[in-house]
């Protein structure tokens, strides 16, 4: 091909930038001219010519075309995708860079591990919802994030995690509904989640007042975040890219060198284990390094306090660069060198597990990272789950999927399968999945619903997912959820069918911040945000992603349901930080946790059991809390305590608000000898209604944490 024209010369600030690729980072390059290659080996290696590509070390995308969330530009017509152009600028650009951050002397929280209360959000979605009552101006962007600090603070957040932040490019699979209606107000599918980057060291343009602004505006989030005690983790997606698979645009990498960035077969075709047509090239010697400054880039220049890795088991994939070496021999165990552990033979497949993975092992031995979190996602779109088994466990902690089916499975499906032992295992912090290999419950962490998939109003509302409005005919998204709709399918006029569904709710709200490990809870949770039975919502810019502020006031038709389990959700927070046995980083069985059942001392571990109960020790008074996943009330016998000692009633689930939880100071003057649901009896024993739980609290009368009014068992 023809050399490309000379570049424009960039502007005195960035020659004058110091070399390095974080140096080469701020100087915010927004696009480079890509430099031809040399001519073409092969056929299928793909050379469209001199082209603009994005800078992959550039800190901002600022593009003039591009001012409003979801809004395309003018497109001409294209053969893959043609809304990808509207990202990328006319020409070479660099971005003017405001003056140096002032962090105002705020430090970084440096929460332990088991202090950890995750809140998973998308910055959009918290308030662009016109109730938020945050500035039109800042609404949906980093600046409305600040704006709901307070609220954060007072559910008990520890740790805000960020669905992706990067620049991506929302329009790229734009299209209408309803194809016949071109009106301005017309819905319409975007890619709202933003699990598509186009530019991993830039913060999203349409975050920040203006694009210019967009890495400014992210360090004042991070630094307020950081005034408020609450960390920053960033969801980050290094499995794949925005270019798509071997037909999609070229719009960065692939422009600069495809078979490095990419794992690819010797024809051309891409490999695609992120289910999103491409996988990114991570333990390629360049794509490694990248990812790694990438992080650094965050960690250091920006404060980030941690890192959530989606589809992470692809970060453990080899390069295409082992599968050249050598041809691959199945059932080989490949270390990060590409050497196999049985036969000593050198080489392996792309794209086959590596039991040492060269990306994995530089990022958790890096020093400028040691004082992040690290979180997996450890699975991905190709069948490699590695739950338990993420290399180099000692540095990470993962998302742990089975705690979220086990849960589900026993409080919200029929008894049957040996459910309540997994359920205990996963109350104990899974010493089942991490104890063998060293690892502590931190290393799990713990979540009934995330973004992906539905949340817990629609897990007590629906059976089957409703994703038709998706436009893959009901085909994408979870089909198996272990969810109940409590008797109808999902909106329901029966009060009774309501109450069901709100005591199941706070059985899984309980579940999570009872275990040991690090819970997180899915924006809109804490109010039962509904999404109308939609699992998958990655497409829609609508109020079934925007938190709905309005459903919690006074004059909402559910404000006071929405009000009572915001208030219980940050009740159990509360009781979570103030219970040292529910934080420790043992497993609950090392450190003496009792079983029960129906009657004390005797817990029932048959496939068909619909109760559990256990008692923590603590220092501070013991924790003893009963679930009752059955159709029928109980009366469970509840273990003894000193003579000195009485238990007290925190928290229970079939109680009305007020009562549901009871272990806030707040509460005094509350009757709580009235306590609804749990009636409390003279010999011993709780109340424990259907489809409930209970949670007690020992105290001795009359010491600091026991108040005037409380109601003794």
């Amino acid at each position: 091909p023809p050399p490309p024209p000379p570049p424009p010369a960039p502007p005195a600030a960035a020659e004058a930038a110091p070399a390095g690729p974080l140096a080469a980072a701020k100087a915010a390059v927004a696009s480079v001219a890509a430099p031809p290659p040399p001519p073409p080996p092969e056929p299928e290696d793909r050379w469209a010519g001199p082209q603009i590509v994005i800078d992959p070390y550039a800190t901002g995308v600022a593009t003039s075309n591009r001012p409003t969330f979801g809004v395309p530009a003018t497109l001409e017509q294209g053969e893959c995708w043609p809304q990808m152009a509207s990202v990328l600028p006319a020409g070479c650009a660099t971005v003017p860079l405001p003056a140096e951050f002032d962090w105002q002397g705020t430090t970084p929280p440096r929460h332990a591990m088991e202090d950890t209360v995750i809140y998973e959000a998308h910055v959009r979605g918290l308030t662009q919802h016109e109730s938020s009552g945050v500035g039109e101006a800042a609404r949906g962007k980093f600046a409305g994030v600040v704006a709901k600090l307070p609220y954060l603070k007072e559910l008990g957040i520890t740790a805000l995690e960020l669905l992706p932040v990067n620049e991506f490019n929302e329009v790229e699979r734009y299209d209408l509904v309803d194809p016949q209606d071109n009106t301005p107000s017309a819905p319409v599918r975007l890619n709202f989640w933003g699990y598509s980057t186009l530019s991993f060291m830039a913060p999203m343009a349409r975050y920040a007042s203006e694009a210019h602004m967009a890495l400014y505006e992210f360090k004042e989030m991070v630094r307020e975040c950081h005034r408020n005690g609450i960390e920053v983790i960033l969801d980050v997606v290094f499995n794949h890219t925005g270019e798509g698979n071997e037909m999609g645009p070229t719009v960065s990498f692939r422009g600069l060198d495809e078979r490095a960035y990419y794992v690819m077969a010797p024809a051309g075709e891409h490999y695609n284990y992120s289910g999103c047509g491409n996988t990114f090239n991570c333990n390629h010697p360049v794509t490694r390094e990248f990812i790694r400054d990438c992080l650094r880039f965050w960690a250091v220049e920006c404060r980030v306090d941690g890192f959530r890795f989606d589809l992470a088991s692809i970060l453990t994939r080899a390069s295409e660069r082992w599968g050249e070496a050598s041809a691959f021999g199945e059932g080989g165990r490949f270390g990060g060198d590409g050497q196999c552990a049985d036969t000593g033979e050198v080489g392996v497949a792309p794209g086959h597990p590596l039991d040492c993975p060269p990306l994995i092992e530089a990022i958790s031995r890096d020093p400028a990272l040691a004082h992040t979190k690290l979180f997996a996602e450890p699975w991905d779109a190709g069948g490699l789950y590695q739950v338990g088994s993420f290399p180099f466990g000692y540095r990470w902690s993962e998302w742990n999927g089975k705690f979220r089916d086990d849960v589900r499975r026993f409080l919200l499906q029929p008894a049957g399968g040996g459910q309540a032992g997994d359920f205990a295992s996963r109350i104990c912090g899974s010493p089942d999945i991490y104890q063998q290999s060293g690892r502590n419950a931190t290393a799990s962490v713990n979540f009934v619903t995330c973004h992906d998939g539905f949340g817990v109003a629609d897990l007590t509302a629906f059976n089957e997912r409703r994703n038709m409005a998706n436009g893959e005919n009901n085909n994408d998204g979870e089909e198996h959820n272990l969810g109940w709709n409590c008797g109808q399918e999902g909106a329901t006029q029966d009060p009774e069918v309501h109450k069901l569904r709100a005591r199941q709710r706070r059985n899984l709200i309980v579940a999570l911040l009872l275990a040991r490990g690090v819970p997180m809870l899915t924006m809109g949770d804490e109010y039962a945000h509904s999404k109308q039975g939609n699992n998958n919502t990655y497409c829609w810019d609508s109020e079934l992603n925007w938190l709905r502020w309005d459903e919690v006031q006074a004059d909402s038709p559910r404000g006071e349901d929405a009000r009572s389990l915001v208030r219980f959700v940050a009740g159990m927070v509360a009781f979570r930080k103030r219970k040292d046995c529910l934080r420790g980083t043992n497993f609950a069985g090392n450190d003496g946790i009792e079983w029960h059942g129906i009657n004390a001392g005797e817990p029932n571990w048959a496939d068909d059991s619909e109760v559990l109960a256990f008692r923590m020790p603590d220092q501070g008074g013991d924790v003893y809390a009963c679930f009752n996943s059955g159709g029928y009330a109980i009366w469970a016998g509840l273990p003894q305590l000193p003579s000195e000692w009485r238990w007290v009633m925190a928290a229970d689930t079939a109680a009305e608000s007020p009562c549901d939880v009871l272990c806030e100071p707040t509460m005094e003057g509350t009757p709580m000898a009235n306590i609804g649901g749990a009636l409390l009896s003279e010999e011993g024993k709780v109340r424990v209604s259907a489809h409930s739980c209970v949670v007690l609290e020992a105290v001795r009368p009359h010491h600091a944490n026991a108040g005037a009014n409380e109601a003794y068992v």
